[in-house]
């Protein structure tokens, strides 16, 4: 749902607090998917929440593994069109990259560079 807002442009502040509060609760429900949907809505309206985005990181970092190439790089993107540095994220999936390089576009590989 948060998604569907997010890619027509529809901030709603008080839908995005609530979305936060909820996913914050049952942050061991997600899938690398919707982990990355859900930070790239975030970003996509430029709403800032500091204590999802640490847990989100928190949770990606165990969890990096099972993120395909286009979700971690849209991690990343979205974590740093925010301004929210990740810098632990971003050398552990730097190194990732580093052996699935051939997985990753060329325009993944640009968004990397750019994120970290």
């Amino acid at each position: 749902m948060i998604w569907g807002y997010a890619t027509v442009g529809i901030s709603n502040r008080k839908l995005f607090q609530c979305v936060s509060n909820e996913v914050i609760q049952r942050i061991d429900e997600l899938s690398a998917l919707s982990i990355s949907n859900l930070i790239w809505s975030f970003a996509k309206v430029n709403h800032f929440d500091s204590l999802l985005f640490k847990i989100i990181e928190n949770i990606s970092l165990k969890l990096y593994s099972q993120f395909t190439t286009q979700e971690l790089t849209i991690l990343l993107w979205s974590f740093s069109s925010l301004g929210w540095e990740c810098k632990s994220l971003c050398a552990e999936i730097s190194r990732t990259a580093l052996f699935r390089y051939h997985d990753f576009s060329l325009q993944s590989i640009s968004n990397l560079i750019w994120s970290c």
